[in-house]
């Protein structure tokens, strides 16, 4: 099983994008895990805790999951330190003209891949779609509603689909899926 978790809204919404091009590819099962209380570190630490995973599938009555796929944002200054404490390598995913990265963690019974947006997701949608977003679509995208706005505006690109290969196959190589 895959679990995906996803800091805020719009890191859902590319989640859910990203589950739908796997769904295609893999028999694997797929679940995407999101709340509205996640902050960064939370999602880091769940991503990354085996206690936690063990506790999540007894509640769930889920699998545990093979590869746990963690869409977080970088942030800026010293906090983003923590990214680089957290995975210990860089993937040489070659999206950081989209501001996008990926790390990976391996543990004994799973593997955790961050996919991180550098430093946020916004800074990443204006490089995807090649413009400036104003501070009311800002604003939207951190709402209940940005994950399906991010989808909509993501819809608008001609690397959408390059974009989401890319990431799939890397979920698929380093996932050892």
């Amino acid at each position: 099983m895959i679990l995906f978790l996803a800091e805020c809204y719009a890191n859902k919404g590319l989640a859910q994008l990203l589950k739908q091009k796997l769904n295609e590819r893999l028999k694997e099962s797929i679940v995407l895990k999101h709340l509205r209380t996640f902050s960064r570190d939370e999602v880091i630490k769940r991503a990354t805790s085996p206690e936690f995973l063990k506790r999540w599938c007894q509640i769930t009555r889920l699998p545990f999951p093979s590869v746990v796929v963690a869409l977080i944002d970088r942030e800026e200054g010293i906090s983003s330190i923590y990214i680089d404490e957290r995975f210990r390598r860089k993937l040489p995913v070659k999206l950081e003209q989209y501001c996008i990265s990926m790390y990976i963690r391996r543990k004994s019974n799973y593997i955790t891949l961050g996919l991180v947006f550098n430093p946020h997701i916004e800074r990443a949608l204006e490089a995807i779609l090649g413009q400036k977003l104003s501070q009311e679509i800002v604003d939207k995208l951190k709402s209940e509603n940005g994950d399906s706005l991010i989808q909509r505006l993501l819809a608008k690109s001609k690397n959408l689909d390059m974009i989401l290969r890319k990431l799939t196959d890397a979920i698929i190589q380093y996932g050892s899926l």
